[in-house]
């Protein structure tokens, strides 16, 4: 992984970690799907790649016991050193903690695995099918991976709005280049399953999962895109009073269609995968 993305994912990670619990709530439709398309059993080793705070393979880890381990992996040790506070403070034993970048080849013997797990982290990487064909690798005959990416910026307001008015303001430049590796990269339908076929997978089944981000007010919907995002942070830290004032009206334009029970309530939606080996 480049220097700069490594340098942006360690500097998120303390905002990561201080999310952690609103976002493993948000999520949980996505994190319930996941799980259950692998169906853990007690005895079977689990990867979760690219894992960030881990919240996905954590609820993995309390079905493999007795006997069963879960690793969780991240290309930053700044996210795994924030996976294994939150796993000691979950009460989680039967768990390592690995430093492994996905855009390698993994560091894991082939046919070692029952099940990998990977939420928002193959549309991430310089090439996605790669890495799922190097995951089937190391799955076991019958393995399972279960996946999530996201749908399009239309779905997920709640990141690409944001995002969308930096950008129209100046303040931020387009990121990557067009098809390249980004949240959105795997958003048309029907572009996971050619991955997972190209990959060499079979009897792959891909849904998309609904789901919805809670927030208290537009300053509470800002702070949260700043602590997860450098990129969003590092515009905040060069923006006057008078910009920021500016962007935030902007957002709450937004947030307006979304005000529910004293809140603001945008909706998510991301596709989810599985398939075997």
């Amino acid at each position: 992984m480049p220097l700069d993305s490594r340098d942006r994912w360690a500097r998120a990670a303390a905002g990561w970690e201080a999310r952690a619990d609103w976002f493993r709530a948000a999520t949980m439709p996505v994190t319930t799907w996941m799980i259950d398309a692998i169906q853990p059993q007690p005895g079977q080793q689990i990867l979760d790649l690219a894992a960030g705070i881990g919240d996905v393979g954590f609820f993995a880890a309390e079905l493999i016991e007795p006997g069963g381990e879960l690793t969780t992996s991240d290309f930053v040790p700044e996210m795994l050193s924030a996976a294994q506070r939150r796993a000691e403070r979950l009460k989680i034993t039967n768990v390592r903690f690995r430093q492994m970048d996905a855009n390698l080849p993994l560091d894991q013997p082939a046919a070692s695995l029952d099940a990998v797990l990977c939420r928002w982290g193959y549309m991430l990487l310089n090439d996605g099918e790669s890495a799922l064909r190097d995951t089937r690798r190391v799955l076991k005959q019958d393995g399972t991976v279960a996946l999530a990416a996201w749908t399009g910026p239309e779905d997920n307001l709640w990141s690409s709005a944001p995002v969308k008015i930096l950008h129209d303001r100046g303040i931020i430049e387009p990121e990557g280049e067009p098809g390249g590796p980004g949240q959105f990269a795997w958003a048309r339908e029907g572009e996971i399953e050619e991955h997972l076929e190209s990959a060499g997978f079979v009897d792959n089944r891909v849904e998309s999962v609904p789901f919805q981000f809670r927030f208290s007010d537009v300053e509470d919907w800002w702070a949260a895109q700043v602590q997860t995002s450098t990129r969003s942070a590092d515009a905040d830290a060069q923006m006057d009073t008078p910009t920021r004032q500016a962007v935030l009206a902007d957002m709450a334009d937004i947030a307006a269609a979304f005000e529910q029970d004293g809140g603001i309530v945008i909706p998510a939606r991301t596709w989810v995968a599985a398939a075997t080996v």
